[in-house]
């Protein structure tokens, strides 16, 4: 099968762009959707839904360096992000994130929310992913935000929902690149 592949310093520049566009200190939010509607087509569509968490990542460097724990050649860069600390504002069924600038008005980055309990193996199952780490990692599909809990409770609503290791590879991953 034929693969789409980048240079390692190719690769770099796409997350340095991410970081340039974005800026410093951008804020995250989780969306909800209500009855009959759908995730917005793109980042400059409008906001569709109402906002389960909102918070930020404060570091100046909230995109994370190269990865020291990925084989070069297989993940170019991967980007781990750990101190994004979200209020809970509603309950719901978290369906997408976006991350807007720090004014939180131009919407950068959007993906689609699916809870990781959709991967995990059944009892003695399989090792986990080398890549991920993750058991059913393999089967991570790009453009989704894969959270453990997707569901926030009404009990839930004024906590703090702290997000760790998520994180964005930008590298020769043939599952990710694979064209036809």
């Amino acid at each position: 099968m034929a693969r789409l592949i980048y240079s390692a310093a190719i690769n770099a520049a796409r997350m340095d762009a991410i970081l340039i566009e974005v800026g410093e200190n951008p804020i995250m939010r989780m969306f909800g959707l209500g009855a009959g509607e759908d995730v917005p087509p793109t980042c400059e569509s409008a906001d569709v839904g109402f906002v389960i968490a909102e918070g930020a990542e404060p570091s100046q460097n909230w995109l994370g360096a190269p990865s020291t724990t990925k084989t070069p050649a297989f993940v170019a860069r991967a980007n781990i992000w750990n101190s994004w600390e979200l209020e809970l504002m509603d309950s719901g069924l978290i369906r997408y994130v976006r991350i807007y600038d720090s004014a939180g008005v131009a919407c950068h980055v959007q993906a689609e929310v699916r809870d990781v309990s959709q991967l995990l193996p059944p009892a003695g199952g399989p090792d986990p992913d080398p890549e991920t780490g993750v058991f059913g990692g393999e089967k991570f599909e790009p453009g989704y935000l894969y959270v453990d809990g997707a569901l926030i409770d009404p009990a839930q609503v004024g906590q703090f929902l702290l997000l760790d290791e998520m994180s964005i590879t930008a590298g020769n991953q043939a599952r990710f690149a694979d064209v036809p």
